[in-house]
Formats: C-alpha cells, sequence, structure tokens
C-alpha cells in the first residue's frame, strides 16, 4: 500500500520531530560533563565540538533520507499511458497544475462542495478508466497528459501520477 503525499509529510514531520528531541538530550547530557583537568579544557572543548558536529551531521543526514520524494515511475515524458485506477472509478482531472493541487487539498479536507464548484466552474473533470493519454510534464506527484481518446479528446490535464500506467 502506498502512502499520500500528505501521510508521507506527517511521518516526515514526526521523524524530524523525533530527532530533534534527541539531539536536545545530546546536547543536554554534554552540558553535564564535567572537565576535571582544567589545563586541558582546550581539549574538551576541541573534542565536544567535534562530537557535536558529527551528531548535527548524522541529524542532517537522517532527515534527508527521511523526507518525503517523489515516487519513481517508469511513465516518462513523450510517452504513452493509460489512466487507470483498481477500483474502476473514474480519474479527476484538473485543468492546470493549481488546480491540481487545489483538488488534493479538498480531497484532503474531504470538502466535496469545493470538487462541485470546480467541476461547474470547468476546471475539474472526471475521466474514464483506461482512456489513452499522452504524457506532457511531470511535477511533484502529478503528470500533465494529453487525452488521446474519449469525450475530452486532445484536451489537456494534471492527474495523479498514480492514475497513470505504463502501456
Amino acid at each position: 500500500m502506498e502512502l499520500t503525499p500528505e501521510e508521507k509529510q506527517k511521518i516526515y514531520e514526526e521523524e524530524k520531530a523525533r530527532l530533534e528531541a534527541k539531539q536536545q538530550v545530546l546536547a543536554e547530557q554534554l552540558k553535564d560533563i564535567k572537565i576535571d583537568k582544567p589545563n586541558k579544557n582546550q581539549n574538551y572543548i576541541g573534542c565536544l565540538a567535534i562530537i557535536g558536529f558529527i551528531i548535527i551531521v548524522t541529524i542532517i543526514i537522517c532527515l534527508v533520507d527521511k523526507a518525503p520524494s517523489r515516487p519513481t515511475s517508469s511513465i516518462r515524458i513523450g510517452s504513452e499511458a493509460k489512466l487507470y485506477q483498481s477500483e474502476g472509478h473514474q480519474i479527476p482531472a484538473a485543468i492546470d497544475y493549481d488546480i491540481y493541487e487545489e483538488m488534493v487539498n479538498e480531497a484532503a479536507a474531504h470538502d466535496t462542495i469545493g470538487w462541485q464548484q470546480l467541476i461547474l466552474e470547468g476546471k475539474l473533470f472526471v475521466i474514464d478508466n483506461d482512456t489513452k493519454v499522452l504524457v506532457l510534464d511531470s511535477k511533484g506527484f502529478a503528470l500533465k497528459v494529453r487525452i488521446l481518446e474519449g469525450e475530452y479528446l486532445g484536451q489537456v490535464a494534471w492527474v495523479s501520477l498514480d492514475a497513470v500506467k505504463g502501456k
């Protein structure tokens, strides 16, 4: 089961908060270290600085590894593909990327009235499952496609990356 972008973002934020808390605990532990020999203070400070640097670099690497990333896809720009939802539903499509983002946000908020308004304004429409498309562009978790058959033949739309399957 694939995670939605919102779920991935939530996991990323939780992991980041966990790592920041761990860093704070380590920093407090480093404060509690007492230096016994005053004539070697500079050596201890240098070692603590190196340890702190290593901790910070480790945290940054962990955060980069946990950041949500665009899923890999075999769909390439310029290739033909099919729109497909496993449940056999129609695929929502937006007339531009900004409307696509609005559509995703409204879906996450379960705002059906917002979707209805976009449909009535002609900014959002639904495409039949198994419709052939040409992939024109990609951005984030969306693909820009030209519809090659059916009711919306020739129209350009933005759809979810998950709804586009290779031929």
